[in-house]
């Protein structure tokens, strides 16, 4: 239908026209263009007495995956159509079934979907003023879903959710968007802090352990003066670190500070409030695909609620990055309460959702732009781009910059292979949160903030975490090499005026080993004032002195001064050639202080490098040699600077040809001094240095320690940590036979050489019991051929930022990039794909913090009348044009407006509920047989233990009808997890678990042992025989004392007494632990049973039985199924 024509003025994205026809604001419309149609929307109508003028928005056409837009203005006088359904469904994509369907396109039959894993990355607000139907929205895409499978945890302060089980018995208006009543009772939990409020609800317990100072201090209801603080992180300190509620209370009673009794009596309030526990509510519990966990916060204190969404979102960000729970859609009711604007005050939940994540400024990285390779930190490259672009901050305060020239980073692909990756985006913004730096084994370094995260080596996999869950001796990830420079580097300008200039260089200088040597030197021993440069050599090294003369007469024709100061035992040879000076301060920086390897360095061939290398070096490098761990002397090659930047681009340019490097400070011990920076390098990689150096001045001392065949050769980054191939070996259990202890040897180190694990692979592969898993062998192969290496957390604290910035890079696809000092693997921070959706709900938009709520790229905007919410939504939410901002006020209850899913806002009448509505009363006891038989058929959700036999296997097996006769029975049982091994016990009979299918088990013995029992039963457990003399020496007890105890032990039957003595076999147990490891998995799910059998054993007192033994890192209780076949 012609709905009118064009009249006006025209541009190529909007335009207007005469009406002919009744319209509506926000129709759509479509305009021919040569041989097809555009898209456009209705915006803005104006009438008169006599016209009607249309104003239209140019969505644009379909141009295959997307739409583009005209690239010509439209003619006055064109016909303008009323725009049929197809083809606006076909511009706008609107068809995508595996999306959500939230409802049907405003006066149009057609089905909107929302896309699920843009939700899941990027985020959703739902804004509304009360009584909108916000909460009804939500309740819509909830229901999607669930359906979908997708988990989600929802924060519901009101208890309106849990309506979600009930279906909905108003079928007027379903058939209209095609859906159907449904309950989704099977896949609700409800969980709460306060369950004597809440009496349907499974009590909630949050986890107290490994509480860092910034939790404790967000999770004390009242706030703290600074002398409070101080005392708190005084009591944290003498504990050493991460600790729990029960710790600091002693540790703050040995306090002398009477201020100590007001903080005691909070810790203590906040224990007895029963929100923690040490057996917190596990988080895979709460999320599982096709499950929604319903946190219900009604009638729990304001103040408490903080603290429970505080704590529990920051665990669950923290195990979602760790892989450890599956992708999750998390829904924040009243949004406003748990993150608001900060002139609406603060709740402690606020920073956890408010996390961006960046670097420091200093930060070094290597960056490739065309054939230019250079080094430089991280603040100083992004803050050159974000200027030029003359980039603002977006309503999230990010300074973004889209690069759309080729640059490139080091990064680890899917192979862990270093490849330069192009960067895609830089980020700056203004720093929110601590700034922590970490230290690793060999000095390497990186400053980060508290959010940002870095990729370990952790439950046997490689995962990124973020800083705050970081700990000591924690695996990272290092590159052992640098990509290799396919362009290389043949000769450098120089383009600074020399008239007037006797001495004149020419406009491009050649890159040769002899200028490259010269450079070297320079950099070690070399200065400048600007129009000359010098270079100060000690007395007795000759052989450096003819070489720098040598290169400076064939490079130069310049044969320079060369002064003799006795008195100093040193040697200066000076050239007063101003274009020489500039060039060389232009290139290494002019004193010892800025010293610095020159970009040119790092885009030469490898000769050259090894060239400046050995200049370097033979100006300012040492070697000596150490006494080694197995006997003889090991090489170590050092080189010390005043220069951070020299020694960070130094350990770099050495990395890029194959040769590792540590990097300590020397602080100096006399004031006005500056620090040292050491680099050193040693083993094979020291090898290969003095290979490139040369160097007979240490001969005797080299060639001793050459001959030495239990020399160090190994670098500790190229070592690979064992537990992954120990826990391979525990599960495919190889056989053990003599000839194959060579291969077996190697996983009885921490770390090994990645040639002796490629060896036990095969060994696993060709001798295991039970079949390996390929992808296990897989991922283990992965990393013995992989180009990254692995170092321990040695050091923790927090810093101060060097700018008011801090700093990031998208590396798109392989989400990581080299930095710091000696180069680390950190994660990208900015785009990465978490798999943590959030959903922002709230009446009161203006409350809310505009950081979060401009993280939702999806917006679904119900009426909103208020003018502050209003401009809240406009300066937060991109994509709303004028007309739609007024357009908010006037949406009618059904309806939302859209934003984010296309480039123009959409109407969409949002489709009835399948499920009951909260704000609905809820009749249980209705009419609906369907619903009646899911409540009765309803099963209890509890953590399992499934036995490797279903009930189907068990039925296929029997040879008669035994169907009817299978029962389904709860053993309550506790995994206790430590290092190495998890094992299984009984908590109805007390047996540790050996067989789960057919609940074999050994009776567990009670113990009643002073401590110097115990100390003498433990070293008796790691021998077969023995007498009380050979106990003597292993617990430090004077011998008559041992006699007395082991007599003692004889007595009490836990020592058998033949020849020798020997452990009773009821107690042999404890020395056998492993032999009852149990690697079943625990899941959540709600199962149907016949049978559940009590507790008779606290689960407390079997943790401080076997933690005697081994250290129990975890418990977990959970039921293990056990089906029995009743005759």
């Amino acid at each position: 239908m012609i709905l009118g024509k064009i009249v006006g003025k025209t541009t190529t994205t909007d335009f207007k026209f005469k009406a002919d026809k009744d319209i509506t604001i926000y129709q759509y419309v479509q305009i021919p263009i040569k041989d097809k149609f555009a898209l456009a929307q209705i915006t803005e109508i104006e009438k008169d007495s006599n016209d009607t003028i249309a104003y239209c928005s140019i969505i644009g056409y379909r141009d295959g995956s997307h739409i583009s837009q005209i690239r010509t203005p439209l003619e006055p006088g064109i016909e303008v159509l009323e725009a049929e359904s197809d083809f606006i469904r076909d511009t706008l994509g609107l068809v995508d079934e595996k999306g959500a369907y939230i409802g049907k396109l405003d006066g149009k039959n057609l089905k909107v979907f929302l896309d699920i894993n843009k939700m899941l990355t990027k985020h959703v607000s739902i804004l509304a003023k009360s009584g909108s139907g916000k909460s009804y929205a939500s309740g819509v895409l909830l229901e999607e879903l669930l359906d979908k499978k997708i988990p989600i945890l929802i924060i519901d302060p009101h208890g309106e959710y849990s309506t979600l089980k009930y279906p909905n018995s108003d079928k007027t208006n379903m058939d209209k968007f095609e859906v159907k009543p449904k309950s989704y009772l099977k896949q609700i939990q409800e969980y709460t802090p306060d369950t004597k409020i809440n009496t349907d609800c499974k009590a909630l317990k949050l986890s107290t352990k490994d509480l860092t100072p910034s939790e404790i201090l967000q999770l004390l209801p009242a706030k703290l003066n600074n002398a409070q603080k101080g005392l708190l992180y005084s009591a944290i300190k003498s504990i050493g670190g991460k600790t729990d509620f029960d710790e600091i209370i002693m540790s703050l009673e040995t306090e002398e500070n009477s201020a100590k009794w007001t903080l005691i009596n909070v810790l203590e309030y906040v224990q007895k409030l029963g929100i923690f526990s040490d057996s917190p509510t596990y988080l895979e519990e709460l999320i599982q695909p096709g499950k929604a966990s319903i946190i219900n916060l009604k009638g729990v204190q304001p103040e408490l609620s903080e603290v429970v969404v505080y704590k529990l979102v920051k665990d669950l960000f923290d195990a979602r990055k760790q892989n450890k729970i599956p992708p999750f859609f998390l829904v924040l009711e009243e949004s406003h309460n748990f993150c608001p604007e900060r002139g609406f005050g603060e709740a402690k939940s606020s920073s956890i959702l408010r996390t961006v994540a960046s670097v420091d400024y200093s930060e070094p990285i290597m960056i490739k732009k065309r054939k230019n390779t250079k080094i430089c930190s991280i603040g100083e490259f992004i803050d050159n781009l974000i200027i030029n672009k003359n980039i603002a901050p977006n309503k999230s305060g990010l300074e973004i910059a889209e690069i759309k020239s080729k640059i490139y980073t080091p990064a680890f692909d899917k192979n862990l292979k270093i490849k330069y990756k192009p960067i895609k985006k830089v980020i700056r913004h203004k720093i929110k949160e601590p700034l922590y730096e970490l230290t690793l084994e060999k000095g390497k370094k990186v400053k980060i903030t508290s959010s940002h995260s870095i990729f370990v080596l952790r439950d046997n996999i490689i995962q990124d975490v973020p800083t705050t869950s970081i700990k000591n001796n924690d695996y990272v990830i290092v590159p052992i090499n640098m990509p290799k420079n396919k362009s290389i580097l043949k000769s450098i300008p120089f383009s600074n005026p020399q008239n007037n200039r006797k001495f004149k260089l020419p406009s491009q200088i050649p890159l040769n080993k002899d200028f490259m040597t010269l450079l070297g030197y320079f950099v070690a021993e070399g200065s400048s004032n600007g129009s000359s440069i010098r270079f100060t050599l000690n007395y007795n090294e000759k052989a450096y002195i003819d070489d720098i003369l040598k290169h400076l007469k064939n490079l130069f024709g310049l044969t320079p001064y060369v002064y003799k100061r006795k008195e100093l035992s040193k040697v200066e040879i000076i050239t007063n050639k101003t274009s020489l000076a500039e060039l060389f301060s232009d290139l290494c920086g002019k004193y010892a202080y800025n010293s610095k390897v020159p970009s040119c360095v790092f885009n030469v061939s490898g000769e050259l490098k090894a060239a400046f290398i050995k200049g370097c070096f033979n100006g300012g490098g040492y070697l000596r040699t150490r006494k080694g761990n197995k006997g003889g002397r090991n090489i170590e090659i050092s080189y010390k600077t005043v220069s951070k930047d020299l020694a960070e681009s130094l350990s770099y340019l050495l990395l890029s040809i194959g040769i590792h490097s540590a990097i300590y400070e020397i602080k100096p011990n006399k004031p006005n001094h500056k620090i040292v920076y050491q680099l050193v390098t040693n083993g094979k990689h020291g090898e290969n240095l003095l290979e490139i150096l040369n160097n007979n001045k240490h001969y005797s001392k080299i060639k001793k320690s050459m001959d030495n065949k239990n020399r160090h050769t190994n670098s500790l980054e190229s070592l690979i940590p064992t537990e992954p191939f120990k826990l391979a070996y525990k599960n495919y259990k190889p056989v053990a036979s003599d000839n194959s202890i060579s291969e077996r040897m190697c996983i009885r180190r921490k770390r090994a050489n990645r040639e002796d694990l490629i060896n036990f692979i095969s060994y696993l592969e060709r001798k295991s019991r039970i079949k390996p898993d390929k992808k296990v062998i897989n991922f283990l192969r992965l990393l013995c051929t992989s180009e990254i290496g692995f170092l321990k957390v040695k050091k923790i604290k927090e810093v101060k930022s060097s700018s008011e910035y801090v700093y990031d890079l998208s590396i798109g696809e392989s989400e990581n990039f080299v930095s710091g000092r000696g180069g680390i693997i950190l994660h990208n921070s900015e785009g990465r794909k978490f798999g943590l959706g959030l959903c922002v709900i709230s009446q009161r938009p203006a409350k809310v913090d505009k950081n979060v709520l401009s993280q939702a790229t999806t917006q679904i905007i119900l009426k909103v009348t208020n003018p502050n919410d209003i401009k809240a939504i406009t300066s937060s939410v991109e994509g709303l044009t004028s007309g739609a901002e007024k357009e908010i006020s006037n949406i009618p209850i059904g309806t939302a407006m859209l934003v984010g899913t296309v480039s123009t806002p959409l109407l969409v009448n949002i489709r009835p509920r399948k499920s009951k509505h909260g704000g609905e009363a809820v009749n249980i006891m209705q009419d609906d047989k369907d619903f009646a038989k899911e409540i009765e058929d309803s099963s209890e959700l509890m953590p399992v233990i499934k036995p490797k036999l279903t009930k189907q296997d068990l039925e296929l097996m029997s040879t008669e009808q035994i169907k009817d006769k299978i029962k389904t029975v709860l053993i309550p049982c506790v995994f206790l997890m430590s290092k190495d091994y998890n094992f299984l016990v009984n908590l109805n009979n007390n047996q540790i678990i050996s067989n789960i299918d057919n609940l074999q088990g050994v009776n567990i013995p009670d113990l009643d042992l002073s401590q110097s029992q115990l100390k003498v039963f433990k070293a008796a457990l790691l021998k077969r025989e023995f007498t009380p003399a050979e106990l003597f020496a292993e617990t430090n007890i004077s011998f008559s004392e041992i006699n007395d105890i082991v007599n003692g032990l004889e007595q009490k039957d836990y020592l058998l007494k033949d020849r020798k003595f020997k452990i009773a076999p009821r107690y042999r147990m404890f020395s056998e632990l492993e032999k009852y490891a149990c690697y079943e998995k625990i899941d959540f799910s709600k199962i149907k049973f016949d049978e559940k059998l009590d507790s008779k054993v606290n689960v407390d007192e079997v943790k401080k039985k076997f933690s005697k033994f081994l250290d129990i890192n975890e418990s977990r209780e959970a039921f293990l199924v056990n089906y029995k076949i009743s005759r």
